[in-house]
């Protein structure tokens, strides 16, 4: 292999908030853009990195709403649509303060790790069928002679506090894979791969490591293939040949504590050696038990001691960001009526949900189903937030304080059953409403005939009447007088825009706030054509 020499990297300048790759959620796999990256401009890997996100960037990312959220039109959902609604909770996410120590954390092992590589060049670098599927594997990358080695991580909390989400936020500022062209050469760089070990087999962390390179690559199961066909120790010298063909720059390794740790594990001394034969960073990601595993473990305290993340509630700032967290989440209702966050609904809820955000949100979304189906006398206070959370939640609370491999499983399957017991009252409800939607309307037809009620119902839409108001207009109507159902169409729609003439103020007949404003900007535009029709007749100009 040769060393790559005589090229220069066309250098662009990019601001502090500059999106390097703003194209990188359409396509997996982007061009290349090189930018200055501390002092670095001869390095492809170092430079093609996007630039650290500032704190205010990293917040922007992990904001996430609920998008198409309107509690005006909660209001006219049906109880089986506001129970799954709830559901959406679980998309809503507001930043935490541990994603940007991650995030910086992240940018260090990138940096770090392509730093200590040369780039080397090679006709042919890896198996037959990338070359028949036409991707660039001409150039390795390998360990130079830099001093020290690649930065690694870890970051620890109990289950749920939102570890992972972080870290899934943070990958999505980076490019999925980068194409790169110098001269008559080109290669591919990932930056980033993330496993999860939930089994805690070596040999089965080495495969998912080559599954998540295929997946990125896309050129069928080509790793995996070769991977499955050896033990560990030959395993990893296929994992470092793909880490040098396709310039991985980090492992992330989610649920790391079912790693099996242990002094004289040769699997373990295998992912070391990945990490030094090839600079790639490795980044865990596990809870508190994952620590004193470590720990026990010279070769990994030796790499992670100086950047260790503790997910956690302690800090005056940590607390800031979980209260906003909780602030962002409560505007998020599904019940008749909007309850405003109260200081005393604000402590309760620090306190029922130990500053853990999966559980916050657990608690959130049993609440409201509760809320919904049957809305408390005194309303959604802190006392009724407290003895549903007590009822629901109190062994996931004490699960988490024992932070054990064991009880991390069960909390997750408690937590995962939360959501289905909701799922599964929606499910029944929907399944109710859909055979009372249906004798309905078998006695519509019956009292109306096949089309007519039909066609009032269309008609009146365009008033902005929706299907409820009518049903319920006409029902009214019909108590005065039971022939309506033989009178003509036109005759009854005009009775029942009346009747909601005369009852505007009343809710079963009021209007929501936005179908109203439209109703009003359609008579505000007639009004608007028409003037400008009498003006134009009046200046003796054409319509």
């Amino acid at each position: 292999m040769d060393l790559l020499t005589g090229y220069e990297l066309e250098i662009e300048k990019f601001g502090k908030d500059d999106d390097m790759y703003p194209d990188r959620h359409i396509h997996s796999i982007v061009e290349a853009r090189y930018g200055k990256r501390g002092g670095i401009t001869d390095n492809p890997d170092v430079c093609a990195l996007p630039r650290p996100a500032s704190v205010a960037r990293m917040l922007e990312v992990s904001t996430i709403p609920l998008a198409g959220y309107d509690y005006d039109e909660v209001r006219t959902m049906s109880l089986a649509e506001r129970k799954e609604s709830v559901l959406l909770l679980q998309r809503a996410f507001s930043p935490l303060a541990h994603i940007i120590e991650m995030g910086k954390a992240v940018d260090d092992a990138l940096f770090s790790s392509y730093l200590s590589r040369e780039v080397r060049t090679n006709s042919y670098a890896g198996p037959q069928e990338l070359v028949n599927a036409g991707l660039p594997a001409n150039i390795y990358s390998v360990r130079s002679g830099f001093a020290g080695r690649a930065l690694s991580f870890v970051v620890y909390g109990s289950s749920g506090c939102g570890k992972t989400v972080a870290m899934n936020l943070i990958r999505s500022l980076y490019p999925t894979a980068i194409h790169h062209v110098i001269g008559d050469m080109e290669y591919i760089q990932i930056p980033i791969i993330m496993v999860t070990a939930l089994v805690g087999n070596m040999s089965e962390l080495m495969i998912s490591i080559a599954r998540a390179i295929d997946d990125v690559i896309g050129a069928g199961p080509v790793w995996e293939r070769r991977m499955k066909k050896n033990n560990v120790g030959l395993s990893g010298a296929v994992v470092k040949e793909a880490i040098r063909i396709f310039h991985v720059g980090l492992i992330v390794i989610d649920e790391s504590q079912f790693l099996k740790f242990d002094a004289s594990n040769v699997s373990l001394e295998n992912l070391i050696g990945i990490a030094e034969d090839t600079g790639c960073s490795l980044g865990f990601i596990g809870n508190k038990d994952l620590i004193g595993k470590m720990n026990r473990y010279p070769r990994f305290v030796g790499r992670t001691m100086l950047n260790r993340i503790e997910v956690s509630c302690t800090a005056d700032t940590d607390r800031e960001f979980f209260i906003r967290a909780v602030q962002h989440l409560w505007r998020y209702q599904w019940t008749k009526q909007y309850t405003e966050l109260t200081d005393e609904i604000l402590e309760e809820l620090l306190r029922d949900s130990m500053y853990n955000i999966s559980i916050l949100k657990a608690i959130l979304m049993r609440v409201q189903a509760e809320a919904a189906a049957k809305y408390p006398a005194g309303g959604v206070t802190a006392g009724y937030i407290h003895e549903i959370s007590e009822k629901r939640f109190s062994i996931i609370r004490t699960l988490i304080l024992d932070d054990s491999e064991e009880s991390e499983r069960v909390v997750l399957k408690l937590l995962q059953q939360n959501t289905d017991d909701i799922s599964s009252d929606a499910k029944k409800l929907a399944v109710k409403a859909n055979q009372k939607l249906l004798a309905e309307m078998e006695e519509q037809t019956r009292i109306w005939g096949p089309t007519k009620y039909a066609d009032i119902e269309t008609a009146l839409k365009i008033y902005g009447i929706s299907r409820a108001q009518v049903k319920t207009v006409i029902n009214k109507l019909m108590q005065k007088d039971p022939e309506l159902p033989g009178r003509d169409v036109p005759y009854i729609i005009d009775e029942v825009r009346r009747y909601i003439a005369d009852n505007t103020d009343s809710n079963i007949t009021k209007l929501s706030r936005s179908r109203r404003r439209k109703k009003e900007l359609d008579v505000e535009g007639e009004a608007l054509v028409r003037e400008v029709m009498r003006e134009s007749i009046a200046e003796g100009g054409g319509v």
